[in-house]
């Protein structure tokens, strides 16, 4: 009875561990869709394409409420971290959302 218990115990441990790999790696495969999002807009920016909805408001200063539900879809936190990483990011979603993934990665 005690190995068996040992040994469901293990198991579960595993899986958490397998599931805490694979949300993870989720998580850094959706900031690399976001990165690549906005290399091509900044791309289309520096060819004189016309600038996307929101970039404006975030030049000056402004967080946009997609932006800020972006954040916290992606990187997993409240509104609130959302919107302090966002300003300490100049509003960049990429840079808000990398740091506070790796704020999180230190914390585990």
């Amino acid at each position: 009875n005690e190995e068996l218990t040992r040994v469901h115990t293990s198991a579960n441990e595993e899986l958490t561990r397998v599931r805490a790999s694979t949300n993870e790696a989720q998580r850094l495969q959706e900031v690399a869709a976001v990165q690549e999002a906005a290399v091509q807009e900044a791309v289309a920016a520096s060819r004189g394409a016309e600038v996307p909805r929101g970039v404006a408001e975030k030049e000056q200063g402004q967080a946009d409420e997609d932006d800020v539900a972006e954040v916290m879809d992606q990187a997993g936190v409240t509104r609130t971290k959302a919107l302090a990483a966002l300003k300490a990011n100049d509003n960049d979603i990429c840079c808000a959302v990398l740091q506070l993934c790796k704020e999180d990665l230190k914390g585990r």
